[in-house]
Formats: structure tokens, C-alpha cells, sequence
């Protein structure tokens, strides 16, 4: 609730130092991300509850979630690498635009940032971690908060303040995540409950 409070208060803010115009560009670029993040993690996030909770081992568990954890992270790089070089097509096929060649790299290098940090919170989830859950969740909006009143309204950095702002919380809040996964989980991997996870899990992304 906080955190709806906070983010309406800031509307003024963005829409004075903000154009309609950008506020469209800034929305084309999170669906284009959210789109290729739904369509490529496989729905292992959502399986991950499933499998976790499957079996009262606590090997079979830290299996579940190293099984997801490690083609997130491959796919994730591989997207974002993928998607990087591919920005200057998609500039001019998609949005006609060659402003967006650098927004586009921003966001997919972001983009395998924010993949790791979504495992590392679905994995607290999975744990039950509701308090440090709902810390970092608290922690992240301040953080990109401030940095978007640093970038758009200190700096005038318009739309790429934004992009830079979510880039930066993303990487504060996903590299310490998954150095806590694999540090709790290792990075065992087990091929036939992957495909369990895949046959479960993307049926729901579709």
C-alpha cells in the first residue's frame, strides 16, 4: 500500500518533467521486455513452487530451484546478449526510430539483470522469506525512485533516465540475490526435471 501511496505522489513529478511522447516510449520498451521475459523463462519461476514443495527432501528441494536457476541465468545472458546486437534492426523495422537503438540496449542489458533478480525474489517467496520479501521490494522502489528523481529531474535525462534508473536497481538487487541462491542451492542441474518443470510451467507462460 506504501508503495502505491509513494508511486502516486510521484506522478506529478514525472509528468512535469516528462512528455507524453516519452511516457509512450517508456511503456513500448517495458511490454517489448516483458513480452521476451515471458515468452523465454521457460515458466520455470512458476514451477519452481510446484517442485520445491513436491518433495521433503532438502536435496531434492535446492535441486528444484538450482535445475530453474541455471538455464534462467544461460537464457537470460543469452537474450540479452542476443537482443543488444539486434537493437539497430529493431530501431528501424519495429519502431521506426534510430533513437531507440540506445534505449533498447539499455534495456536488454538490464533485462538479464531483472530475470535474475525476479528468480532470486520467487525464490524468497518459495521460502515463505515474507519480511526480507517485502524489505527489498520496499528497497528497490526507494532506490529507483531516487535515482529517477536524479536522472530526470537533476539531470534532464528524460526517458534514458528511467531506463538507467531500472538498469541500476536491478543490478543492486539481482547480483547479491543469486550469489544468495546458489550459495543456499549450488548450481546441481538435473535434465529430466527440467523437462518436468518446462512441460508444467510453459503451458502458463502460453
Amino acid at each position: 500500500i506504501g508503495i502505491r501511496l509513494a508511486g502516486l505522489l510521484l506522478v506529478p513529478l514525472y509528468t512535469y518533467n516528462l512528455t507524453p511522447a516519452e511516457y509512450g516510449i517508456v511503456e513500448y520498451l517495458d511490454l517489448t521486455a516483458m513480452f521476451i521475459g515471458m515468452l523465454f523463462n521457460l515458466g520455470l519461476s512458476t514451477a519452481v513452487y510446484r517442485f520445491y514443495y513436491r518433495s521433503e527432501d532438502p536435496g531434492e528441494r535446492k535441486a528444484a530451484i538450482s535445475t530453474a536457476l541455471i538455464p534462467v541465468t544461460l537464457l537470460s545472458v543469452l537474450i540479452s546478449a542476443v537482443m543488444v546486437v539486434a537493437s539497430p534492426s529493431l530501431a528501424e523495422h519495429i519502431f521506426h526510430d534510430a533513437r531507440f537503438q540506445h534505449y533498447l540496449r539499455v534495456v536488454f542489458v538490464g533485462f538479464g539483470f531483472n530475470a535474475l533478480a525476479e528468480f532470486g525474489m520467487t525464490y524468497l517467496a518459495v521460502l515463505q522469506r515474507s519480511s526480507l520479501y517485502a524489505r527489498l521490494t520496499i528497497f528497490k522502489f526507494l532506490l529507483g525512485a531516487g535515482l529517477n528523481i536524479l536522472f530526470i529531474v537533476g539531470m534532464h535525462l528524460g526517458v534514458l533516465g528511467i531506463l538507467y534508473s531500472n538498469l541500476i536497481a536491478n543490478v543492486v538487487l539481482g547480483v547479491p540475490l543469486m550469489i544468495h541462491v546458489v550459495r543456499q542451492c549450488g548450481m546441481g542441474f538435473s535434465r529430466p526435471l527440467f523437462w518436468e518443470m518446462v512441460r508444467y510451467g510453459y503451458p502458463m507462460v502460453l
